[in-house]
């Protein structure tokens, strides 16, 4: 349950009826989405990735190929939203700084609710092209530090990233 959410957090924990999640803003700006099975259902069901874990700083956090499914169902729903721009830098946070199982990640988005499910192919391919015409690519961090010195660097990084992602994607 919420409980040793509630005493850590105290009332920095607050419930998100809209969005069916629970939020915390921690110091320094981050937010922490928690999602709850049987309430929160952000494109795909938390049940059917609840168990997807893996362990970080003492917290059980998704596997990145979980939290990838999850961001790109947000980033379909606010694109042109300034959540929607948060949204792609965590989705390329998280391709900058982790090896990304691609068949579970496949695997994951056959679980999304068929609006997203319709919207999934290619959509890795529509998040590099949004971050590149809208330069939330100079907003990327990794380990704290721009993932990104310049623009070459992201070019570079670009060219690398369209030739792992399977074309599907």
């Amino acid at each position: 349950g919420l409980g040793p959410l509630r005493e850590e957090f105290g009332t920095a924990l607050r419930k998100n009826t809209n969005l069916q999640k629970y939020e915390v803003v921690l110091p320094g700006g981050i937010e922490l989405d928690i999602l709850v099975a049987h309430y929160s259902n952000p494109g795909i069901a938390i049940e059917r990735v609840i168990h997807l874990t893996v362990p970080l700083d003492g917290y059980r956090v998704l596997r990145p190929e979980a939290l990838l499914v999850l961001k790109l169902c947000a980033w379909l729903d606010r694109t042109a939203r300034p959540k929607g721009v948060k949204d792609e830098i965590d989705i390329l946070s998280v391709l900058v700084s982790v090896q990304i199982d691609w068949e579970a990640f496949r695997a994951l988005t056959v679980q999304c609710a068929s609006a997203y499910y319709a919207q999934m192919p290619g959509v890795m391919h529509r998040v590099l092209e949004s971050a590149d015409r809208r330069k939330t690519w100079a907003r990327v961090l990794r380990n704290g530090a721009p993932a990104f010195s310049n623009e070459h660097a992201w070019r570079a990084a670009l060219a690398q990233l369209k030739v792992q992602l399977p074309r599907d994607i």
